[in-house]
């Protein structure tokens, strides 16, 4: 605590202004503070006669739920628990593809109007990690050096600063210590609605837990049908045990559901859900070598037993034949944060001539999500593990994906030469996210890591900086280790050094920053030679 007050301290004398400069500077009360008009883009803010304009919407745009079915009473049950108990609430199921993303999502779009600034952010790395894509949007400047836990601060005193009410939503947050850790930071904006969706089911102090529970069976149903219009209604008793099998999971009616229905409508015959489930029950007996699992589906005694979704949705993967170009895209999708990409951004990463045939292919089967409204696609979490599972050869089907994040994060003289400033935040968080997900031992992966290490030192973020040219070290280290005579290793290696030697001068490690220079340019000298 207290080096965090000799930084704040630090930050004032050098005259930094926190967050949203014009609307928290020490000299403003709140008389001056006028909300001006709000449209659907921002929020106008005049401030001493300057105006200031924050969108109202910040971070990424959910996708819209188009078909939703039996939940409606709990969206009014999560405004009122907002609005009459605290003001952060947990969207809690223990088991993916139940419904918390839709259920958020739900409650984002219902009650828009209500809140002046809309957050949604997705935890796919940590909570930090995601509340501070925030600070382009908000216009907040950091104070040079400051890490993140600094960042962090100065960022929710800008967020608190807004008119309330706000709504923050952060997705997919299932890490049970990160959410202890800032949790008490995140709720002193009490300016701000707060949800998390996660699957962890511990009691978390000083929150509400809501309990996002199965869809009844008659509203399953419901959905079923809806996404296949050609149900036999005499299999309703079978769908009903299938649904208990798998332990009521939402997704997995859906991916079944589309998937008969598009079966049925490529002109083969007659292909019923008793047919889909018994060439499902084939697939998980072959989905382990040493034992079988089991199946969920015998034609003679009905259900036999139940099977993870995972299992099921691993199994419909080997059945329905996707195609070359269709896995391909799965796997880009499975290493890729699981929230909504528009289309565009797909476009200039991919470069693929058919793109939006296949995008909507695997919509249409249930393997993604698709907004109309943002024209955006999407992956759930659960599938994007079966598919990483499942890809023979995760990195080969990424890897023209990470040359192009190479080619757009590029770097000359302390400049971004391959993409704006903006692009390149979006960019980055795409490819912390491939990093993570791949873990592969590859001289692109490195070069990647070095492209986000150079991202955020352009950016002042030494935390990152560090860790991602600390991360470039040690894959190069390891490929020159496997190839001792490669001179490409062995420069990518000395440059590594030279990178990391350049971070630990920054942060005044000045014994440790002379040691990687030397270690660069003993490495150079050999490739000299």
């Amino acid at each position: 605590m207290t080096d965090f007050i000799e930084f704040l301290k630090f930050v004032q004398h050098q005259n930094h202004q926190f967050a949203l400069k014009p609307l928290i500077m020490s000299d403003i009360i709140n008389e001056n503070l006028k909300i001006g008009q709000q449209n659907i883009d921002c929020v106008v803010y005049n401030i001493n006669g300057q105006k200031k304009e924050i969108p109202v919407r910040l971070g990424t745009i959910p996708t819209f739920p188009e078909l939703f079915l039996g939940r409606n009473n709990e969206v009014e049950a999560i405004h009122q628990s907002l609005i009459t108990k605290q003001n952060i609430l947990l969207l809690v199921n223990g088991k993916g593809g139940i419904g918390k993303t839709t259920l958020a999502s739900k409650y984002y779009y219902t009650y828009q109007k209500h809140y002046q600034h809309l957050v949604w952010v997705f935890s796919g790395i940590s909570i930090i990690d995601a509340l501070l894509t925030l600070d382009r949007p908000l216009g907040i400047d950091f104070p040079d050096q400051a890490n993140n836990e600094q960042r962090l601060m100065i960022l929710l005193k800008a967020m608190a600063e807004l008119n309330e009410p706000c709504l923050l939503i952060i997705d997919n947050a299932n890490d049970f210590e990160d959410i202890e850790k800032y949790k008490q930071q995140i709720i002193s904006c009490s300016n701000f609605h707060i949800l998390l969706t996660t699957r962890v089911n511990k009691k978390i102090h000083n929150t509400e837990l809501y309990e996002v529970k199965p869809l009844e069976p008659e509203d399953a149903l419901q959905l079923f049908t809806k996404h296949y219009e050609a149900h036999d209604t005499n299999e309703n008793d079978l769908f009903f045990s299938i649904y208990e099998a798998v332990n009521r999971n939402t997704l997995v009616v859906e991916l079944l559901a589309k998937n008969l229905s598009n079966f049925n409508n490529d002109l083969k015959k007659r292909y019923a859900l008793s047919d889909l489930l018994a060439d499902i029950s084939d697939n998980l007996l072959a989905l382990s070598k040493s034992k079988a699992v089991g199946t969920f589906y015998q034609a003679a005694d009905g259900i036999q037993r139940s099977e993870t979704p995972e299992n099921i949705i691993a199994a419909m993967y080997d059945i329905v034949n996707l195609s070359k170009p269709e896995q391909q895209l799965l796997a880009i999708f499975s290493v890729l944060p699981a929230e909504s990409i528009p289309f565009q951004t797909l476009e200039r990463l991919l470069k693929n001539e058919n793109l939006d045939e296949t995008l909507f292919a695997l919509f249409h089967k249930g393997w993604l999500d698709y907004d109309k409204a943002n024209g955006s696609f999407r992956i759930s979490p659960v599938i994007q593990e079966v598919v990483k599972q499942k890809s023979e050869n995760l990195y080969g089907e990424c890897e023209n994906l990470i040359s192009r994040l190479i080619e757009k994060l590029d770097y000359d003289g302390g400049h971004l030469t391959g993409s704006t400033y903006e692009e390149a935040a979006i960019l980055t968080r795409y490819a912390e996210s491939i990093v993570l997900n791949l873990n592969a031992l590859e001289y692109k992966i490195a070069n990647l890591c070095e492209r986000i290490g150079n991202y955020h030192q352009v950016t002042g973020n030494l935390d990152k900086t560090f860790s991602y040219f600390e991360l470039t070290t040690n894959v190069s280290f390891q490929l020159s280790e496997s190839q001792p005579n490669n001179a490409d290793f062995k420069n990518g290696l000395a440059i590594s050094y030279e990178k990391l030697g350049s971070t630990h001068s920054a942060l005044g490690n000045l014994k440790l920053a002379l040691d990687f220079f030397k270690k660069c340019n003993k490495l150079f000298e050999k490739l000299y030679e």
